[in-house]
């Protein structure tokens, strides 16, 4: 297929990066999206940058995420403020006019928020994962290099509300003068900062995707004066740094960079704490392969073939998912056939045909392939994850800290493949781990059913559990009469997936935003509602019965991802800043 236009990439690029990001967000770029012009370059450089700059007021929907849990067992929210999607698309221009200037890129040592290429397509920013396995390569690097070293993990408090939406700014304008960006993307991005400091108390806001280029601007002059240091090893991740050396060169260090971060106005968490832990090179080494790639016939494989499936025959789609029901498999099949139509049928095949990751299966495969490759996969993962779970039981600091990516890899997974039984005695182990009580929580709701601790943890966790229990046609069951903001928003998106909730007590929810994701839209909710992002949202969606669930399972474009909830917010749960 002959490359699309850069206003194209945009489109698919912000759907693809803010689907892993908040439902709320997604939904709001696919009604926008609707417009066919709205997926243009000139859209995207011209009307969306335009209405960014003239805006008057700043318009974010505050979506509450799951972060963890406190010492006496309450939940503890992350609040993601949510850019409308007419600035989410305006992100994507100015941050594809960023990626064209040397001096938007990351330094070496810093590896998160890389700014996608020219013909990337997967998100505005390159695949976390791909910074994460880059991070752990640097760290093994410098271990390698000097076995007698210590590894120091640090990690910052509340890291984007901590920095001022002044020195944002001031950095900002610095940066975009120095590359010669164009004045038009220079103002946008001055006026995205001056709409979180308005809206997020004088700070950077947690969630605009803008926010994490300016939060890797404020850090360069830290990250330039440690990286060039030659007793230590200095490597960044977000909100997360290790430094890698001697151990009283790396103490030192530590010192220096709490004062210099501090300067800031971001701290880091205490030494005694477990955000901040230290291991010897030698010890570290242990675990280098921790990243390593799957072998054989892997998760990839399945994610390719069940989409190799549903672009090569659309209308194969409803007997797919009958079949995943009948072998336990909750994995959503998405409907391609209105982007298939939009070319007609035979020029799609011949265009899909060249595209690299449709090509990559070697032959044809059918149902039956991707069935017994599922069933391969869950009964690897069920007999790799059961002695991570004990052995971390028993591990303490460095050795857990290793031990728990790799259970999460596995059991975000298993919540697409095991069976229910399976799924809730694997919760139950995993739920005596503090760091896994996320984990636990949606592999109970999905295998059970059972909703109320689900709903009190917030958006992400629903998100993650909505998608497998819609396509395993469960219903979800709550025993909750009350609902507070967060079980609003929670309820919210299990509905707008078309997952049924079945309450014990007629529920008391006085709330446009469930009535919006039971019921859809009317005139009088348009009228009334006094939260400026939830009627552009309304408003977008239009005058009619909720068709929400609808957007959830239809492709936007062939190259949107094969969007899999329970891996993408139980995985990122804690790389968000």
């Amino acid at each position: 297929m002959a490359k699309k236009p850069l206003g194209d990439i945009l489109a698919v690029r912000a759907v693809n990066q803010y689907r892993r990001r908040d439902v709320f967000a997604y939904l709001g770029l696919r009604y926008y999206l609707e417009n066919a012009a709205a997926r243009s370059n000139h859209w995207a450089h011209d009307a969306a940058m335009s209405v960014a700059l003239t805006s008057p007021k700043p318009s974010y929907f505050e979506s509450q995420h799951f972060k963890e849990f406190s010492d006496d067992g309450s939940v503890v929210h992350r609040a993601l403020f949510i850019p409308g999607p007419n600035e989410a698309y305006a992100e994507a221009a100015i941050l594809a006019e960023c990626e064209r200037h040397a001096e938007f890129a990351n330094p070496a040592c810093v590896h998160s928020y890389l700014l996608a290429p020219p013909e990337y397509r997967m998100g505005v920013f390159v695949n976390y994962f791909q910074g994460l396995r880059r991070r752990h390569d640097s760290i093994a690097e410098a271990c390698q290099a000097d076995t007698d070293a210590v590894v120091r993990y640090l990690d910052a408090k509340k890291f984007y509300p901590s920095i001022a939406a002044d020195r944002a700014i001031e950095v900002w304008n610095q940066t975009a003068k120095t590359s010669g960006l164009a004045s038009r993307y220079a103002d946008a991005g001055t006026k995205l900062l001056e709409n979180y400091a308005e809206a997020g108390n004088n700070a950077l806001l947690t969630g605009p995707m803008f926010a994490h280029l300016v939060s890797n601007l404020v850090m360069r002059e830290i990250d330039v004066e440690f990286s060039s240091e030659t007793s230590i090893r200095y490597i960044r991740y977000v909100d997360d740094i290790t430094l890698v050396g001697a151990s009283s060169a790396v103490s030192e260090a530590t010192k220096r960079l709490q004062d210099r971060m501090h300067s800031l106005g971001i701290g880091l968490h205490s030494q005694d704490t477990s955000k901040s832990i230290q291991v010897n090179a030698a010890g570290w080494l242990l675990g280098k392969d921790d990243f390593q790639q799957e072998s054989g016939l892997t998760w990839l494989h399945l994610v390719r073939w069940i989409k190799q499936l549903l672009v090569r025959d659309p209308a194969n789609r409803d007997l797919i998912q009958q079949q995943f029901r009948d072998h336990q498999i909750r994995i959503p099949v998405r409907d391609y056939s209105q982007v298939s139509r939009e070319v007609g049928y035979l020029e799609w095949i011949v265009n899909m045909s060249k595209l690299r990751w449709f090509r990559r299966s070697v032959r044809s495969v059918s149902i039956s392939d991707v069935i017994q490759l599922a069933a391969r996969l869950r009964k690897r993962y069920e007999a790799e994850i059961t002695p991570l779970i004990q052995e971390s039981l028993s591990s303490t600091d460095f050795s857990r800290k290793r031990l728990i990516p790799q259970i999460r890899f596995r059991a975000s997974r298993l919540i697409y493949l095991a069976d229910e039984s399976k799924l809730l005695e694997l919760a139950i182990e995993m739920g005596k781990l503090p760091e896994l009580a996320f984990h636990s929580a949606v592999m109970k709701a999905v295998a059970t059913g059972q909703i109320d601790e689900l709903l009190s943890m917030g958006v992400n966790a629903s998100q993650a559990a909505a998608q497998p229990l819609r396509a395993a046609m469960k219903s979800g069951k709550t025993t909750f009469a009350l609902f507070p903001k967060t079980k609003q928003q929670s309820l919210a998106v299990l509905l707008m997936n078309g997952v049924k909730v079945e309450h014990d007590a007629e529920p008391e929810v006085d709330s446009p935003l469930v009535h919006f994701a039971r019921n859809g839209v009317n005139l009088d909710m348009m009228m009334q509602s006094d939260e400026p992002a939830f009627q552009e949202l309304a408003c977008l969606h239009g005058i009619s019965d909720a068709r929400h669930s609808a957007m959830f399972e239809t492709a936007f474009d062939e190259d949107e991802s094969l969007a899999l909830d329970a891996i993408d917010q139980l995985n990122q749960s804690g790389n968000t800043g």
